[in-house]
């Protein structure tokens, strides 16, 4: 959570598959949400969203979030 409004999948990243490089997905996914991180898009302490919410939102399997949010 930020604050102490809820996250909603890819909101808070403002992520968009559509510019995601052909290939390693968790790659990407993982290095957005470092770069989230340091932006201060993503507070520390911030939730991240569920592996299945954030995978539906972006439109990829659930693997692919799950092996991003462990590269993090």
């Amino acid at each position: 959570m930020i604050g102490r409004t809820k996250m909603s999948g890819a909101d808070f990243l403002q992520l968009d598959r559509a510019h995601a490089p052909a290939g390693d997905l968790a790659g990407w996914l993982a290095d957005a949400v470092h770069a989230a991180a340091s932006d201060g898009r993503l507070p520390v302490g911030s939730r991240l969203p569920a592996s299945r919410l954030l995978a539906r939102d972006l439109g990829v399997s659930r693997g692919v979030v799950v092996a991003a949010y462990q590269r993090l």
